[in-house]
C-alpha cells in the first residue's frame, strides 16, 4: 500500500453501504494511503453498484469532477 502514497492524482473511492467488510477495510487502507482522495458511500448499494445502479455511480463521479 505504501506505493499508493506516491500517486498525486485526485482519486475517488466509491464504497457501497452494504459492501462486504473485507472490501470496506481494503478501501479504508487505500484511503489512508492516498494523498488526494475523496470517499463516497453509495447508499443502499453493495459491491456491484456500477451494474445495479449505474446512475448513482455516474452521479458520484459527476459530483467528484465538479460537473
Amino acid at each position: 500500500m505504501s506505493l499508493y502514497g506516491e500517486l498525486t492524482a485526485r482519486t475517488l473511492l466509491l464504497v457501497g453501504e452494504h459492501s462486504p467488510p473485507h472490501l470496506v477495510r481494503a478501501s479504508a487502507q487505500l484511503e489512508s494511503s492516498l494523498r488526494d482522495v475523496s470517499k463516497q458511500e453509495l447508499t443502499g448499494q453493495a459491491h456491484f453498484a456500477n451494474l445495479v445502479d449505474s446512475g448513482s455511480v455516474a452521479s458520484a463521479i459527476d459530483t467528484f469532477l465538479g460537473h
